[in-house]
């Protein structure tokens, strides 16, 4: 019998339901490259769902600009270092441009591309791209919590953790103050890059109410107020008359763009309400502000206003994952890499409300392992968004913006005493290593802090045990760490242990066909797409 436990977090939430969105059930056949392509709404000629093979050399970015570099952690010894703490992370770029390159025939492992940098698979992003059947928040909790033990599918030496969280709809959606920031730059002037980026604001419009405020700031050598705090439903034609208009030409001065955005959110600020900047580029910043620490400290001080940058990743060539990754991050938004018209309308209209809207600030996670039932774990991601323990009840150290009727799901590989598995020595760099209290001897507890979504108050902090007996997994953990297992083979980990491209498409495919839709449908096919594509299958 599977062994899964939910809890739920106590607490209002500004305007907001119980309801929660399930995962769709659009088919449970997988068919050809070609019908999962159709499924996700790809055309194989369509110049804004995929680069031409053509372009395949182009598409290798110079070995300086990429992604962030990370070092996924080894198992750590809870007597060292007992808590794990990290920040909550929804961003989903990584997956797409998974997809991306597979889709384009691609060996999507990058140290077999020979492009000299990190990879830019970010295991929590591969993760969290789906969504999961966790139950819905209820009454006045603000988010709901499962958690689920079983073995490790991979390694016969250790346990898999799971916990997942689930945020409420909202019950009735505020007014948004809107700033799309366009980069219009040279780098812009390709079909997968500017020409996608007009079609997906255009996508988005329809959705907006006439209590909403829509701004377009465009940036390249200069930035121009495009169009001023207009009504996105009475100004329709002259909105998207603006945005066919736009052309990519000449050098990138995003300090400037950001600068007359935040002015242009500040000057339409609604009290109460949603003010956001959507930022669209390929983050090639050269002229200005481009360096990643000036970026980080620039939108972390804008942050403070109540206005949140969202990143919205296009192109090729030149494209900055890990910039884009730590703006987003740090401008208290979200990150998303858009490849085609059918990623455009799942991030902006499907899931607009998780991408708009802030159910929790600032949350963080900390698990406490017990040294008496786990000698060694290791966090599976999130590894740029790891924090020291003291960290996790400091209020004035960022956490993770999660936006409503989202989820979060994190995994960790658990060694159990007597298990053979090399534990690193590691510890952490804080002044003594404080034991915290197991009641009942239980295997770990997580304790869960976040802000409400407005105001100033202090933030919550939510406890939990985790105590259960390893048991079958259900087709939520199989599922989730299919996923992880395939990312940690993309990026070739030494803790992937058994793990093989046969093996995760063996799990995915023991799994009920009426759990799937239509994007972990697509999933599959692409990891049998990516099959003869990468070496040491």
């Amino acid at each position: 019998m599977k062994n899964v436990k939910h809890y739920a977090l106590l607490g209002s939430l500004f305007l907001m339901t119980s309801m929660v969105c399930g995962c769709g059930d659009d088919g449970g056949n997988w068919g050809s490259a070609d019908a999962m392509k159709a499924n996700i709404g790809y055309a194989t000629n369509s110049p804004d769902a995929s680069i031409a093979a053509e372009n395949a050399e182009a598409y290798k970015p110079p070995a300086e600009e990429q992604s962030n570099d990370f070092e996924p952690k080894a198992f750590t010894n809870p007597r060292n270092a007992p808590q794990s703490t990290f920040a909550a992370d929804v961003d989903t770029a990584s997956y797409t441009l998974f997809r991306l390159r597979v889709h384009n025939g691609m060996n999507p492992k990058i140290t077999d591309n020979n492009y000299g940098q990190p990879s830019p698979y970010r295991t929590e992003e591969m993760v969290n791209y789906f969504k999961y059947d966790y139950p819905a928040p209820i009454n006045d909790e603000v988010i709901s919590i499962t958690t689920e033990y079983a073995p490790c599918p991979w390694n016969d030496q250790t346990k898999l953790l799971l916990i997942g969280t689930q945020t409420k709809k909202l019950e009735t959606t505020p007014a948004s103050n809107l700033v799309f920031l366009v980069d219009v730059s040279g780098s812009m002037n390709n079909e997968q890059s500017l020409p996608l980026l007009k079609k997906s604001i255009i996508q988005f419009l329809p959705t907006m109410t006439e209590a909403d405020r829509v701004s377009i700031v465009t940036y390249a050598d200069g930035e121009k107020l495009v169009i001023d705090g207009a009504n996105p439903v009475k100004d329709r034609a002259k909105l998207e008359s603006a945005i066919n208009n736009l052309k990519a030409g000449g050098s990138t001065n995003g300090e400037r763009g950001l600068e007359l955005a935040y002015e242009t959110a500040q000057k339409h600020f609604i009290k109460d309400g949603n003010n956001r900047i959507l930022m669209g580029t390929d983050g090639d910043l050269n002229v200005g502000i481009s360096s990643e620490e000036e970026l980080k400290a620039y939108v972390e001080q804008k942050r403070e206003q109540g206005i949140y940058l969202s990143i919205l990743g296009f192109g090729y060539g030149n494209f900055r994952d890990g910039l884009l990754e730590t703006i987003a991050d740090n401008g208290n938004g979200s990150y998303h890499y858009i490849d085609s018209t059918l990623e455009a309308e799942r991030v902006l209209v499907e899931d607009r409300d998780s991408t708009l809207f802030v159910a929790a600030k600032d949350m963080k996670f900390q698990v406490s392992f017990n040294p008496e039932k786990v000698s060694g774990y290791r966090l599976i991601g999130y590894e740029n968004r790891v924090m020291a323990a003291e960290d996790f009840a400091d209020d004035t150290k960022d956490g993770g913006e999660v936006g409503v009727n989202h989820q979060v799901t994190v995994l960790y590989e658990i060694a159990e005493p007597g298990a053979d598995v090399a534990i690193d020595a590691y510890k952490e760099a804080s002044p003594a290593v404080v034991m915290p209290e197991f009641k009942n001897g239980e295997m770990a507890s997580l304790a869960i802090r976040y802000k409400m979504p407005t105001g100033d108050a202090p933030s919550v902090e939510r406890t939990f045990s985790i105590d259960m007996p390893a048991a079958a997994m259900s087709n939520n953990m199989t599922f989730a760490s299919s996923v992880a297992e395939f990312s940690m083979l993309l990026n070739e980990s030494k803790f992937a242990k058994s793990g093989s491209v046969d093996h995760v498409l063996t799990q995915l495919k023991s799994i009920p066909n009426s759990y799937y839709d239509k994007y972990k449908n697509e999933f599959i096919e692409l990891v049998e797409a990516s099959k003869p594509l990468m070496t040491n299958k």
